[in-house]
Formats: structure tokens, C-alpha cells, sequence
């Protein structure tokens, strides 16, 4: 009898292994699952982004493969910033889910009610795929579900990814221009001329000397304006535009730009420049520098009596 529960109980291990064997994945079905993309949609589709968190949303539009926020005045995107957050979700894969119920949906902050982001992605008006993003278990990653779905994984992400301030994502190097491209910076006080590598002081007796330094230094702040904070692109008299404390032209061999600089009855210095529909604000420490109405400001200037 012992003998025959012995055998009995053998037989009973063997099976068990062989169903364990059975129901473990391969390494071949392990790595089928690994190469499923967890999103559908193919990235050239994508024209139009809505990004979700707690009350607040933010849109991103394309128009001729050029991306804006439609909501700040039409500003553009940074460059590659949106192509490359297209093609990071495109490369998400669904791997094993860490949970699959909808409690650890809630716990995870990817209910279809409770989440860090959403993002609904768009071809026209037609909704291509939805994504909850939620709680991180760890550096750079965060747990995600696809809508629709009880799955949920784990991925690299993080939340500036998929951040909801226009800040993020505005291009701030729109007012830059190519140094190497520009030839001249005049206004009616003063006119910076390219000979070589440099710009010379246009106008003046070639023995006074030119400080070098401060030319150098005045044609970067005019080249590598940085964009802060945008006002518009409709003109309000309180813009004082009709009284510029600058006027300056930028040129290269194809172009011209033409810059206007002014004071705000807020105390705000405001920027247009003639290619662009925006009113910017620059800061102070920005604003003052560029503001030269005489050409001495570029001469070395003699000692006073004081000072010998």
C-alpha cells in the first residue's frame, strides 16, 4: 500500500512539472511579447497632441510639419521637441504587465479618472490612440496603460516628457540669428559693418580706436536673444511701440531683419521684430545692453582730467 502511494505520488510530481514546464513562456514567446508595440498608431499619422493633468491641458498642432501651441498665439514648438516625443511613445513595448486589474489602475494613477497625464494623440479630428500615464516606480519610469486596456507596464518616461507648461515646449531660440550669416547691425545712431571675422564701427575716423570687445559683445546680445515671455500678436498702445527707445536693423546678404524696442507703460521692455507676428518681453538685464544711441559707446574714451 505504501509502496503504491509512493508511485502515486511520484507520478503526481512528474505531472506537476510537465504542466510547469508547459505553462512557462519560451524564450521565443518571451521575446514575440518584448517586440509588441503598446501603441497602434504610426507616427507620420500624428498632426495634433493633447496633453492632460489635474485641470489643466496642453495642445500641440501641425501645420506643414511645423509644430505650435495653438493656445499661446500659434507660438512654435521647439525644434525636434515633438518628433521626438512622438517617436518615444511609438517605441513603447508591452513587455509583461506589472498589474492588470483596475484597482491597481487606481494605484497606479492610470484609471481613466485618475492619472498624472493623458495623452490623446490625433490625426485631424479622428483619435488615434490614448495613453494614461501614472506613478513612478523608479528613476525615469513610470507605470502607463493604454486606454481601453486592463494592462499595465512599466516604461522609461518621465513626466517633463509629457510636461503641460507651454515653457516645455516653446521654441525659446526663435529670435537667434546666424553669426556667421550677419554683415551689418545699424540703427539711425550707429552702424556695425562685417570686414572678415569682424564688425568695424562704419562712419567714424579710423584714428579713434574701436574697442573690439564691446562691438563683439553687442552683436552677440543682438544674435542670441533668447525668447521669455510672449504678449500677443496684436499691437496695444500701451506697448509704447510708436515710441522706440531702439530701432535697429539686422541684415545678412538675403535678409533684413528689423528690430523695435520699447517701454511699456507696465515698465515692461517689448520687442517686435518685422519677420515674426509676436510681442516679446525682455528682461531688463536683456533689454538695457541693447539699447546704444550713440556710436561712442563702441570708442575707446579718452581719460578725464580726473583720472590723470
Amino acid at each position: 500500500m505504501k509502496k503504491t502511494i509512493r508511485i502515486l505520488g511520484v507520478i503526481f510530481i512528474a505531472q506537476l512539472i510537465i504542466v510547469t514546464a508547459l505553462l512557462l513562456p519560451t524564450e521565443d514567446s518571451v521575446g514575440s511579447i518584448n517586440k509588441q508595440n503598446l501603441l497602434t498608431f504610426s507616427p507620420n499619422q500624428v498632426n495634433k497632441i493633447i496633453i492632460s493633468g489635474g485641470d489643466k491641458a496642453l495642445i500641440l498642432e501641425s501645420e506643414n510639419t511645423e509644430w505650435n501651441l495653438p493656445e499661446y498665439y500659434g507660438f512654435p514648438v521647439a525644434k525636434n521637441r515633438v518628433p521626438e516625443f512622438i517617436q518615444k511613445l511609438s517605441d513603447f513595448k508591452q513587455g509583461w504587465p506589472v498589474a492588470t486589474t483596475k484597482a491597481a489602475a487606481k494605484r497606479f494613477k492610470v484609471s481613466d479618472d485618475d492619472f498624472e497625464r493623458k495623452i490623446e494623440l490625433y490625426q485631424g479630428e479622428s483619435l488615434l490612440d490614448t495613453l494614461y500615464v501614472g506613478s513612478s516606480p523608479g528613476f525615469r519610469k513610470v507605470h502607463v496603460r493604454k486606454a481601453n486596456t486592463n494592462n499595465i507596464y512599466d516604461v522609461s518616461f518621465s513626466a517633463f516628457d509629457a510636461s503641460i507648461k507651454t515653457a516645455d515646449w516653446r521654441d525659446s531660440s526663435l529670435l537667434r540669428l546666424e553669426q556667421t550669416a550677419i554683415i551689418k547691425i545699424s540703427s539711425p545712431d550707429f552702424s556695425l559693418i562685417k570686414e572678415g571675422d569682424l564688425f568695424v564701427l562704419d562712419g567714424v575716423d579710423e584714428s579713434l580706436p574701436i574697442v573690439q570687445s564691446t562691438v563683439a559683445r553687442y552683436v552677440q546680445k543682438v544674435i542670441a536673444l533668447n525668447t521669455v515671455t510672449v504678449l500677443g500678436t496684436e499691437t496695444r498702445i500701451a506697448f509704447n511701440q510708436a515710441d522706440p527707445l531702439l530701432l535697429l536693423t539686422v541684415e545678412s546678404k538675403t535678409e533684413k531683419w528689423e528690430y523695435r524696442l520699447s517701454r511699456s507703460s507696465e515698465g515692461e521692455y517689448v520687442l517686435k521684430r518685422s519677420d515674426l507676428p509676436f510681442y516679446f518681453v525682455l528682461h531688463d538685464e536683456v533689454a538695457k545692453p541693447l539699447i546704444v544711441n550713440d556710436k561712442k559707446h563702441f570708442l575707446l574714451q579718452p581719460e578725464s582730467e580726473s583720472d590723470t
